[in-house]
C-alpha cells in the first residue's frame, strides 16, 4: 500500500530515451523538484553517442545538489548489461566527481554477478581509503 501522499524522491538518467541527455534531464530535474540518482554507467554508455563531451560532468554539475544516492559500475551494453570496473581507471574520473558531492549520501554497485559486485567493492574501499589521489570538483 501506498502512504497517503506518494510522491517522487528521485529521478534517475538512462542510457536511452531522453533521460539520456544530460540537458534535458537537467530540465526533468528542476521541473520536478526530485532529486538525482546519478547513474555513471548509463552516463558512460550515453558518452559513446554524444558529440559535445563530458557527458558525466553534465549530468554531474548541474545537478551536484540535487544527486541523493549513486549507481556505480563501468558501463552497459546491449546484451551483456551492466559491465564492472576491470580496474578503477575505467570509473575513476567519475568516481573522482562523485565523490566531491556532499548531497550523495550512498553509493549502489550495480552489478548482477556476485564476483564482479565484490570486486568492484574491493576497487571502491580501496579507493576510498585514500590510496588514490583526490581531485577538486570543476566549478
Amino acid at each position: 500500500m501506498y502512504p497517503s501522499s506518494p510522491r517522487v524522491e528521485s529521478l534517475e538518467n538512462l542510457a536511452s530515451q531522453w533521460t539520456s541527455l544530460p540537458e534535458l534531464f537537467y530540465e526533468l530535474v528542476q521541473q520536478s523538484g526530485a532529486g538525482v540518482t546519478l547513474d555513471i554507467g548509463h552516463a558512460h554508455a550515453c558518452a559513446s553517442r554524444d558529440v559535445q563531451g563530458r557527458v558525466f560532468e553534465r549530468y554531474l554539475l548541474p545537478n551536484r545538489n540535487r544527486i541523493l544516492n549513486a549507481h556505480l559500475y563501468h558501463t552497459e551494453t546491449r546484451g551483456e548489461g551492466h559491465v564492472a570496473p576491470a580496474r578503477i581507471e575505467d570509473i575513476y574520473e567519475r568516481v573522482e566527481l562523485l565523490k566531491e558531492v556532499p548531497s550523495c549520501k550512498w553509493w549502489v554497485i550495480e552489478l548482477k554477478k556476485i564476483n564482479d559486485i565484490l570486486y568492484t567493492r574491493e576497487l571502491l574501499n580501496h579507493y576510498c581509503e585514500g590510496h588514490v589521489r583526490r581531485m577538486p570538483l570543476p566549478m
